[in-house]
């Protein structure tokens, strides 16, 4: 099993009537306030029936999400991807 820890700052853009956010990677200090996410990719190297992967949050981070400690999605291939949000 092959697990995959990307770390991203979110930069908020205005729009005509709302702010959207993007992601740049994150390549060096975070400011105070600045808005992180954590990507996680698990890539399997055998079928496996159940999975819990536990990826505590850093500790200069703290979580946007009420619904610690993570929010997961399903991805486009089927799998999970697990997204952490949080601000230094």
């Amino acid at each position: 099993m092959n697990v995959l820890r990307e770390y991203f700052k979110l930069v908020p853009e205005r729009l005509t009537d709302h702010i959207v956010y993007s992601e740049q990677p994150l390549t060096g200090p975070v400011q105070t306030g600045a808005v992180v996410e954590v990507r996680l990719t698990v890539s399997a190297t055998h079928d496996e029936q159940y999975l819990q992967i536990e990826d505590p949050i850093l500790p200069a981070l703290t979580s946007l999400s009420r619904k610690l400690p993570t929010n997961s999605r399903k991805s486009r291939r089927g799998g999970i991807s697990t997204t952490h949000n949080g601000i230094s």
